[in-house]
C-alpha cells in the first residue's frame, strides 16, 4: 500500500538495461511502465529503436484517448507498457505532444492504484513530465523552419547569438551542434517578443508564455543506471549487431515501401539515417555498421551529460552484483514511507 501520486523514474544511457529493471520493479511494486523514448513512439519501427518487447506481451486498446485517437498499450495480463506505437512514422511528434500523452496516462495509472514507472533515456521528455517547461506551448513556425532547414549548425548558432545572446551562450556543446534544437531556440525567441532582435530577458514586452507542469505528483524517486564507458560501448556494439541479425534492414525497406520517406522525422533516428547512406551507395556496409555504433556511443555520452546535471537522481552501477537489490531497497523504503504496514 502507498499514498497516491507517487512517481518512480528510471533513467540512464542507451543499452543500460532500463526496461529490464523497470519490468522487475513493476512486478515487485505493482507498477506500470511509461516509456519516455522519442524513438519508440512510432509503429513499425521496432528493431531499429530497440523496443525489445517480450513475445508474451500483446498490444491492446485502452479506454483513453490521445489526439482524438484511442491509446494502446502492451500487456502480459499483469503489467502494462505505455508509450510505444503512439503514431504512424509519417507523423511528427513533439515534446508538447508527449506532455499531453503523459497527462492522459499517468493520472489513470494512479486512479487504478498502480505505480507509474517512467523509463527512458530522452532527458527532455522526462524533464517536461517532472518540471514542465516555459516554452512548451509555443507553436512551431513552419515557414521559419523551411527557411532555416538548409543552414548549418554554425550558421544557426550565429543567428541565435544575434537574436538571443544570453541564452545562446548557455547552450552546451551538444546543443550548439544540433540544428533541430538551434532552430527551435530561434523559433522560441522570435515568438516570445515578435521583435527582429529579441531577447528572452525582454519577454515581458511581447506575448507571455506560461509554464505548464505535467503532473501534480506527491513524491518522486529517480533511479539512474550507469557503467563505465567501455562497458556501455561494448553493449552498444552487441545490441547493434543483434538488431541487424533480427531483420533491421527488412524493417527499413518495409517502411520505405509503405510510404515513409527519408525526410520523415522518424527516419532521422540512429541506425535509420546511417542506413540511408548505405542504400544510396555512399558508404560500405562495414562503414554503415561502424557509423551506427559510433553514433549510438556519442548519444550515450550526451545522455549522461544531461542526466548528471539532475541532482535528484540516485545512481547505481549496473556492474555491481548487488545493484538490483540496493535499488529495490531504496524504492521499498520510499514507496512505503509514512505507511503503517499491517502485521
Amino acid at each position: 500500500m502507498s499514498s497516491n501520486r507517487k512517481l518512480l523514474v528510471v533513467v540512464g544511457t542507451t543499452s543500460s538495461g532500463k526496461t529490464k529493471l523497470g519490468l522487475t520493479l513493476c512486478r515487485l511494486f505493482g507498477g506500470e511502465i511509461v516509456s519516455a523514448d522519442s524513438r519508440q513512439i512510432y509503429r513499425g519501427m521496432d528493431i531499429g529503436t530497440g523496443k525489445d518487447i517480450q513475445e508474451n506481451f500483446e498490444f491492446r486498446i485502452s479506454n483513453l484517448e490521445f489526439k482524438d485517437r484511442t491509446i494502446g498499450y502492451y500487456s502480459d495480463d499483469s503489467i502494462r507498457l505505455w508509450g510505444y506505437d503512439l503514431l504512424d512514422p509519417k507523423e511528427d511528434f513533439s515534446v508538447s505532444k508527449f506532455l499531453e500523452f503523459a497527462n492522459e496516462i499517468i493520472p489513470d495509472i494512479w486512479m487504478r492504484n498502480k505505480l507509474p514507472i517512467i523509463v527512458g533515456g530522452t532527458g527532455f521528455y522526462i524533464k517536461v513530465i517532472l518540471d514542465g517547461i516555459d516554452t512548451i506551448s509555443i507553436p512551431p513556425n513552419q515557414k521559419l523552419r523551411k527557411n532555416l532547414k538548409d543552414k548549418t549548425a554554425d550558421e544557426l548558432y550565429k543567428l541565435l547569438l544575434d537574436l538571443d545572446k544570453k541564452n545562446a551562450l548557455k547552450m552546451n556543446s551538444s546543443d550548439k551542434k544540433n540544428p533541430r534544437r538551434l532552430i527551435r531556440a530561434i523559433e522560441i525567441s522570435k515568438y516570445v517578443t515578435g521583435k527582429k532582435f529579441p531577447s528572452y530577458a525582454s519577454a515581458s514586452a511581447g506575448r507571455q508564455v506560461t509554464s505548464r507542469k505535467a503532473l501534480n505528483y506527491e513524491s518522486l524517486l529517480m533511479i539512474g543506471l550507469t557503467a563505465s564507458r567501455p562497458i556501455i560501448n561494448k553493449t552498444i556494439e552487441r545490441r547493434v549487431k543483434e538488431r541487424l541479425n533480427a531483420g533491421f534492414e527488412k524493417e527499413v525497406l518495409g517502411l520505405l515501401k509503405s510510404g515513409v520517406g527519408w525526410e520523415s522525422k522518424s527516419m532521422q533516428g540512429m541506425g535509420y539515417r546511417q542506413y540511408k547512406n548505405l542504400s544510396e551507395g555512399k558508404i560500405s556496409r562495414e562503414r554503415f555498421i561502424d557509423d551506427w555504433i559510433s553514433e549510438e556511443s556519442k548519444y550515450a555520452k550526451r545522455q549522461m551529460t544531461w542526466f548528471q546535471k539532475d541532482k535528484r537522481i540516485n545512481w547505481y552501477d549496473i556492474c555491481a552484483k548487488d545493484f538490483e537489490k540496493r535499488v529495490e531497497n531504496i524504492i521499498r523504503s520510499w514507496y512505503y514511507e509514512n505507511v503503517e504496514e499491517k502485521k
